[in-house]
């Protein structure tokens, strides 16, 4: 008796217990996301490091990997692409994480504001308040993140 290729049970075949086994067992792990056990298509191919993640995990990985650098790091970077703020790319970072962690709202999250046409995404401690040392993770953290109109907005920063 032999293993299954794909499920693992005893069969008296080559390969495969089964037609369904057969026809799964064409996508091998190899073709499947380490992540999220999704099968790859051919966006994969094309990466030069052959990462085996799909595309929606291989976005996430490359933000959570970019919540390593420095305050300072991220600044410096910005300055080399002649960007029109020198926290863009924190607040960049930050939009993706609160797409990946869903927290998007169409209204404010202010306090009893209730408005509901057009919401931003503030940092409740304000970026410059953060040492160039500190992890943009740190400051793009959950907790820090939050997203008002523009007139709370306004108001969390000025007063």
């Amino acid at each position: 008796m032999r293993l299954c290729t794909n499920c693992n049970k005893e069969t008296s075949n080559k390969r495969y217990c089964s037609l369904q086994c057969s026809a799964s067992g064409r996508i091998s792990s190899v073709n499947k996301c380490k992540c999220c056990n999704q099968r790859l298509g051919g966006w994969y191919k094309s990466r030069e490091h052959r990462t085996q993640l799909c595309q929606s995990c291989y976005g996430k990985h490359k933000v959570i990997e970019y919540g390593n650098k420095t305050k300072l790091e991220s600044i410096l970077e910005c300055s080399s692409y002649a960007s029109k703020h020198k926290f863009s790319k924190i607040r960049q970072h930050a939009h993706r994480i609160s797409r990946i962690h869903n927290l998007y709202s169409d209204s404010c999250q202010g306090n009893n504001c209730n408005y509901n046409k057009h919401t931003e995404l503030c940092h409740k401690i304000p970026i410059g308040n953060f040492d160039d040392h500190i992890l943009l993770k740190e400051i793009n953290s959950i907790d820090n993140i939050v997203f008002l109109c523009p007139c709370c907005h306004w108001e969390l920063d000025n007063l």
